[in-house]
């Protein structure tokens, strides 16, 4: 995994609150049970400030698993 991808994944336990060592093959809304809107909120905004980048409001709410995430945040990243 690349440094995109690691500091996306330290977010992703941080937000939904997941134990780094038992996490589910694929980190997506529908296989966290703690992934509801506080959380994904929050995720946005832990996002926004490890890059320092803007989420458009328009692509947050679409962001629902690791790989759309990690696509989003390099495309964003140039």
């Amino acid at each position: 995994m690349n440094e995109i991808g690691k500091i996306i994944r330290e977010c992703l336990i941080e937000a939904l609150e997941l134990n780094e060592h038992s996490l589910p093959t694929e980190i997506s809304v529908e296989t966290v049970e703690t992934w509801d809107s506080l959380a994904h909120l929050n995720l946005i905004d832990l996002l926004e400030e490890r890059f320092d980048i803007s989420i458009e409001n328009v692509i947050a709410p679409t962001l629902l698993n690791e790989k759309e995430i990690i696509q989003a945040i390099k495309k964003t990243l140039g």
